[in-house]
């Protein structure tokens, strides 16, 4: 499989990663609804006529987050719910984030405006994690 996958390396401590990650308003949308905190936590975060309801579902402080996409449509493709059941993972070794998309691969339609957007997003995270002010989506 060819999944989204990408690194962000930053000399801050692994707790400052993963309180990041867990702002997802910070970072990639002020359009958001629901919790992170808690394993089993729902989330939903819209983006016009898209929007992603995901679901919390590990939670290894400092180390790991998970979550799940468990609705999704995206305005913009045929295949309006591509990212139903593709997981998200976190993963934190020191100053580095290990990201994957699981289930975002190259054949899916929205693959090329979704690897734009998480490299926007990701990007966003490391100005979070660096800055303390991500580049997140304003709300609307």
């Amino acid at each position: 499989m060819n999944n989204y996958y990408a690194l962000i390396e930053t000399p801050k401590p692994s707790g400052e990663l993963y309180t990041a990650i867990n702002n997802v308003a910070g970072w990639w949308t002020e359009n958001m609804e629901g919790n992170t905190q808690n394993v089993g936590d729902a989330f939903t975060v819209t983006f016009g006529e898209t929007h992603m309801k995901l679901k919390v579902e590990a939670l290894v402080p400092n180390q790991k987050v998970i979550w799940r996409v468990t609705d999704s449509h995206k305005h913009f493709v045929t295949r309006h719910n591509e990212w139903n059941g593709t997981q998200i993972v976190f993963e934190i070794t020191g100053g580095t984030i290990t990201f994957n998309h699981f289930g975002l691969e190259p054949q899916l339609e929205c693959y090329e405006i979704c690897e734009g957007g998480w490299n926007h997003y990701l990007a966003s995270l490391k100005l979070l994690i660096e800055t303390g002010t991500g580049n997140a989506d304003k709300k609307v």
